[in-house]
């Protein structure tokens, strides 16, 4: 595999058994999701189809914005329950005040629209000690058109304040449920 770069974006060149494969091009993001040390390569996963609806659109019938976040807020929670662990049950079995979103970013490079049948992929890019990132990849007709990120805090009940909440170490056996 080799990459020649453009202004704005790069050309993946695959090669296999030394003959020339395919090409393909390739954002900034997109390298780097290639090329990061932790992309999710080891851990699961999880595909959705979505159907766009009107609600989800402005006026135009493009998908609003705030609609892809939506989208990716209810993915990293299907895929906590696809594993086992739906959050009504493990977070009053673990003290857990919730997984309190701290980021969230997405690059938009194609638009959805009304009817448009779309596939997101999400996965658990990393572990920190106290956070985790979840990647969010969105495709129409196998095309890229949004790449998202979320950073989450695993946050546990402070018993030293009724109220509040405290990022405490994400349990290895949770980590292991998603490899």
């Amino acid at each position: 595999m080799r990459t020649e770069t453009g202004p704005r974006q790069e050309l993946l060149i695959l090669f296999i058994g030394g003959r020339q494969q395919g090409r393909a091009l390739l954002s900034p993001w997109s390298r780097f999701l290639l090329t990061s040390g932790r992309q999710g390569g080891n851990m699961k996963r999880f595909r959705q189809t979505i159907r766009v609806m009107f609600s989800d659109c402005d006026p135009a019938q493009i998908v609003f914005y705030p609609s892809y976040f939506r989208w990716f807020d209810r993915a990293t929670q299907q895929m906590f329950t696809d594993v086992g662990l739906p959050w009504s049950k493990f977070w009053p079995e673990r003290g857990m005040a919730g997984l309190p979103l701290v980021n969230a970013s997405a690059k938009f490079s194609g638009p959805a629209r009304m009817d448009d049948e779309i596939v997101l992929e999400s996965w658990i890019d990393e572990w920190r000690g106290r956070t985790f990132i979840v990647k969010h990849v969105i495709t129409k007709d196998g095309r890229t058109i949004v790449e998202g990120q979320e950073i989450r805090v695993w946050a546990t009940k402070d018993a030293a304040s009724p109220e509040g909440i405290k990022a405490a170490a994400i349990p290895d056996d949770i980590k292991a449920m998603f490899e």
